[in-house]
């Protein structure tokens, strides 16, 4: 079902979508006090809805967000690349593991990727289906048997592979990490016994269940939305006027994690000088039942608009901003 709204603010405004950059080749800087300071200050503004003012996941947004967000005063750090799953700077010098992958020193250290040919295809089923397929799904798509929990207890489910969204970066290198050193704090165990060639074919297979095309176009980037001078605003979702104005598709990145959601906003905008109106237009195939809790929300949009360089918190804004 395709659903319209259009909004109209009394302000002229170029509207972003929050975006990200890669980083897992940056070097971070050295820590220092005056970093520091940035970190807190950026950490309340950004982060402290969700994982609280001292980061043990019970921010005021907390009740509203599936999976629960992460504790981080338990130190255990969903994205590691090392072997014994601390913070790079605190590592000894790495060292390879032994055939069975026991005994591995700091960084993890990628080997050499085989070809992925016909034999690695069929090597990769095979190990998916033996240690994957019970949490990820037979088809990758998260589905699987086994019930998910995270290591305080709360109910969460495994990635769907085929989405193209990944817990860190989608890059081979990081997947790699990912499986062998799995994601403490999740139900994601430690693989490494699949060190070496056996953890590249599971990197490639899983890969493939997805596409550039597919993780391109789920990734979270900045578009600007322009809007065209027109003589007069529309005053319905169907007039011809909103043609006039170039759209704009940005992905959406549910808060309370689902498979079966809109992943897609397209975002028309022209104005008369005066006021500004939004066409808002997404596809949704759900049944909009009559919310009962917060965060069971009815389809609705909300825009957010700021004149300064640094705007509120991106996800529902902030409180007296």
């Amino acid at each position: 079902m395709r659903r319209f709204v259009s909004v109209i603010a009394a302000a002229l405004l170029l509207l972003v979508a929050a975006g990200t950059i890669k980083t897992a080749e940056l070097k971070p800087p050295p820590s220092s006090p005056k970093l520091l300071a940035l970190g807190k200050r950026i950490y309340g503004q950004q982060c402290a809805a969700c994982h609280g003012p001292q980061g043990r996941g019970d921010g005021e947004a907390a009740y509203l967000l599936y999976p629960k967000p992460r504790n981080f005063v338990a130190a255990n750090y969903r994205l590691v690349s090392t072997w014994d799953r601390i913070p790079t700077e605190q590592v000894k010098p790495p060292k390879s593991p032994a055939p069975d992958g026991s005994g591995g020193e700091g960084v993890i250290q990628l080997p050499k990727a085989p070809p992925f040919d016909a034999a690695a295809k069929a090597r990769a089923l095979e190990l998916y289906k033996d240690a994957c397929a019970s949490c990820h799904g037979a088809t990758g798509k998260g589905d699987g048997t086994q019930e998910q929990t995270d290591e305080e207890g709360f109910p969460t489910r495994p990635r769907d592979l085929t989405a193209g969204v990944f817990k860190g970066s989608p890059e081979p290198a990081q997947l790699y990490r990912r499986i062998v050193a799995g994601i403490p704090g999740s139900p994601m165990p430690m693989s490494d016994w699949a060190y070496g060639e056996d953890a590249w074919h599971l990197v490639n297979y899983v890969r493939a269940l997805s596409s550039d095309r597919q993780r391109e176009r789920v990734e979270m980037k900045k578009f600007e939305i322009v809007a065209t001078r027109v003589k007069e605003l529309p005053d319905h979702p169907d007039s011809g006027i909103w043609r006039l104005a170039p759209r704009v598709n940005l992905h959406l990145m549910p808060l309370w994690w689902r498979s079966d959601r809109p992943e897609e906003v397209t975002v028309r905008a022209v104005h008369d000088g005066k006021e500004i109106a939004f066409l808002l237009m997404w596809h949704d195939e759900t049944h909009d039942h009559t919310a009962m809790r917060p965060q069971d929300f009815r389809d609705a949009v909300a825009v957010e608009f700021s004149l300064t360089r640094n705007p509120p918190f991106f996800a529902m804004g902030e409180k007296g901003k």
